[in-house]
């Protein structure tokens, strides 16, 4: 693995109390990865040997004094005994790369960042930021409890079905210098029967960008950021979940303003959009 990969790459420590696990970044780790250790697997290992594991609904990493990436799998939250767990926060920490993987199928899941200064170079300079979220997640396609299929059906009618329910990614950020969602798919699709969806909140942010954005019914809560930008065009923070839309609905705005002028004259107005 290359050292630019490996750099920052560290091993976790998880204690768990009633209702959460609170882990910080230890040594740098013996066998690093392109993204990071598995912070999910970390706060279950911790969990070894001791009762209340389904007590536990908040995983918490913190006090990490040296950038780090982490992986983040969402569906070992519910396969290795961790179901409960509703609430993954980063907080005080130096910048972050995180790399999301796995699904959201049995119920909303938020994860929130809170109180990260300053940028850092993660896979070199096209990924700089103070957090950074690459990766993406699942969501609930056909699921058992809405699907039904004629049991005298021949098997080519039969549709599968899916134990899982309609549950959302709720991401929030707070007091955060620069955020980066780089190649982020977070999106869900109607056409793909899929049900539940991303939600974006930011407050006391500097910059907020998304690269290459996957942005498909995913919900704008409030982001509030000195300036926003989709790959590299500034817009309105309200259009930063609209994807390309948002760089052509404020085309049409800057075209329409445009025509006004001549909107009372003789002069034919031949502007397409």
């Amino acid at each position: 693995i290359s050292t630019a990969f490996a750099a920052d790459s560290y091993d976790f420590k998880c204690s768990p109390s009633l209702q959460d696990i609170v882990c910080v970044c230890s040594s740098r780790a013996d066998s690093p990865s392109r993204f990071g250790k598995a912070l999910v697997s970390a706060a279950v290992s911790s969990m070894e040997g001791k009762d209340g594991a389904r007590n536990i609904d908040t995983i918490i990493l913190e006090g990490c004094s040296r950038p780090a990436k982490v992986r983040l799998d969402l569906s070992s939250l519910y396969l290795d005994n961790l179901p409960n767990v509703r609430r993954v926060l980063f907080r005080d920490v130096s910048p972050v790369s995180v790399y999301f993987n796995g699904g959201i199928m049995h119920g909303d899941i938020t994860v929130e960042f809170q109180n990260i200064y300053g940028s850092h170079d993660f896979y070199f300079s096209s990924k700089s930021g103070s957090v950074v979220l690459s990766g993406g997640v699942d969501f609930c396609s056909k699921p058992c409890s809405s699907s039904y299929t004629d049991p005298n059906a021949p098997p080519s009618l039969q549709s599968k079905c899916n134990d899982c329910k309609e549950s959302y990614l709720h991401l929030k950020f707070n007091s955060v210098d620069h955020i980066l969602l780089y190649e982020f798919a977070i999106s869900s699709y109607a056409h793909l029967s899929e049900l539940g969806g991303t939600t974006l909140s930011a407050d006391n942010v500097k910059t907020f960008r998304v690269y290459e954005p996957f942005m498909s019914r995913v919900q704008n809560r409030g982001v509030n950021a000195d300036s926003c930008w989709i790959d590299s065009k500034q817009v309105e923070c309200k259009y930063i979940t609209s994807g390309a839309a948002g760089l052509s609905a404020q085309l049409v705005l800057v075209v329409t303003a445009l025509a006004l002028p001549f909107a009372n004259t003789r002069r034919p107005n031949h502007f397409f959009l």
